[in-house]
């Protein structure tokens, strides 16, 4: 197993929280997660502090589809 996966115990909502810098406020932030077996899911994140330098977004993946290990990948991507 990567010993920078992230294991899950159960399928309640999880909440990411991404410390951004040098990210505009027009910018799209996300989190793709991608489990050991199953889809991958991609959630919108929301910037719930800072400014375009330095910034705190955050994530909600309600029901993650699966139990156990995962990958996450955060993106900012211009418009």
């Amino acid at each position: 197993m990567n010993p920078n996966a992230i294991i899950f115990q159960d399928t309640t909502s999880v909440t990411i929280r991404i410390e951004a810098k040098n990210v505009p406020s027009t910018w799209r932030v996300y989190v793709r997660m991608v489990p050991f077996q199953g889809d991958h899911v991609i959630v919108d994140a929301t910037r719930i502090s800072g400014d375009d330098l330095n910034s705190v977004y955050e994530a909600v993946v309600p029901n993650f589809p699966t139990v156990g290990t995962a990958t996450l990948q955060a993106r900012a991507v211009a418009p």
